[in-house]
């Protein structure tokens, strides 16, 4: 293992690659720590790398880490780090929240809100009504598919309650969904 650990911070981006490769293979909770600089990476290639050997850790205290990542790089990159941050669930769920709502950009926010989709439910249920503030306040953000279905279980779960907030913000966001301009 000191070999392994010793790679991860050579000089030369394939050893480190590789070494991440490797590490998550094992999965060792206890790596999270070593595996959180290189996260942030200035080679994509690594940081790709990093994102999955991060999760197979299952240790939560790299999902900040990968959230402060959002929108780097090209789709498939995104795509790398949506995968390793919906291995962590409702792990992550606060922390892309936040992101979702006081994100850095737009490109941000909206890389949370895919993140959040893709999560769906269960894992995602908690970000259902910020998912659907921030539809409604940043035009931006996708109305995905997955993101649709969330709003349907906001208003199934609100529909016998009084939070009219909730069923409100669902029915705006699915008639907003379906392109009626009554609602919005």
């Amino acid at each position: 293992m000191p070999y392994l650990h010793q790679a991860l911070s050579s000089t030369r981006w394939p050893a480190r690659m590789q070494a991440m490769h490797v590490l998550s293979k094992m999965g060792r909770y206890e790596d999270a720590d070593r595996l959180v600089p290189l996260i942030g990476d200035e080679v994509d290639a690594v940081a790709s790398h990093a994102y999955w050997a991060a999760a197979q850790t299952h240790n939560p205290s790299v999902v900040p880490a990968l959230v402060g990542q959002l929108s780097r790089g090209d789709s498939e990159h995104r795509n790398s780090l949506t995968v390793a941050l919906a291995e962590f669930g409702e792990a992550a769920v606060p922390v892309l929240v936040d992101a979702l709502r006081s994100g850095p950009s737009a490109d941000v926010r909206r890389h949370a809100a895919d993140t959040l989709s893709l999560m769906g439910s269960p894992s995602a249920d908690r970000a259902a009504l910020p998912l659907a503030e921030a539809a409604l306040a940043h035009p931006q953000i996708p109305r995905a598919v997955r993101f649709t279905e969330l709003l349907r279980e906001v208003s199934r779960t609100h529909s016998g309650h009084p939070q009219s907030r909730g069923r409100s913000l669902a029915g705006r966001g699915l008639s907003w969904r379906h392109g009626d301009p009554a609602t919005h």
